[in-house]
């Protein structure tokens, strides 16, 4: 994994297999991206990396710019592997929250403008957290979730489009 564009642009995010994570390809990260950087200015987002596991997707935000990054994982080699990078690396403006994913959508009264999430494939109730995801959303917010190409969410409230990478894909949902 490495950080494509921006301020840590080339730099590699070494990969510790014993973490319970499946990192996003760079081919789809990039793609990704480029759409965010499509729809929003990165110097005024705010991005919850849900499942946040080697924290590749926030940050890849951060090197470009994102004005704050919360990372939330219950995994406390997570935590640990997360805040190692982000003391090597001298970021101030990101915080990490060991919590289960649940708990902390319940609790929070954070908002954000980009919510990204790649659960466990299968084992996540996507129907339930998806909508109060919704609600964790500044205006003209999205939630963005990797997901199997094989599943489909175009009947789900807010769905707005999907994008198709290989194996992979991204649904986007908004308000």
């Amino acid at each position: 994994m490495k950080i494509i564009a921006g301020k840590f642009k080339g730099k590699l995010i070494p990969y510790d297999e014993s973490l319970p994570a499946r990192p996003t390809k760079n081919i789809a990260k990039q793609a990704i991206f480029n759409y965010i950087e499509s729809q929003f200015d990165w110097n005024n987002i705010s991005l919850l990396d849900l499942f946040a596991g080697t924290g590749n997707i926030g940050l890849e935000a951060l090197s470009r710019g994102a004005k704050q990054v919360y990372f939330v994982d219950n995994a406390k080699n997570c935590q640990k592997y997360i805040l190692k990078i982000l003391k090597e690396w001298q970021i101030t403006n990101a915080h990490f929250l060991l919590k289960d994913y649940l708990k902390f959508i319940q609790e929070t009264s954070l908002t954000f403008d980009i919510i990204f999430l790649d659960p466990p494939y299968q084992k996540i109730p996507l129907h339930i957290i998806i909508p109060k995801l919704l609600n964790l959303l500044n205006p003209e917010g999205l939630v963005i979730l990797e997901h199997l190409s094989s599943d489909s969410f175009t009947s789900w409230n807010g769905f707005q489009e999907k994008k198709v990478y290989g194996l992979s894909a991204f649904s986007i949902f908004k308000n």
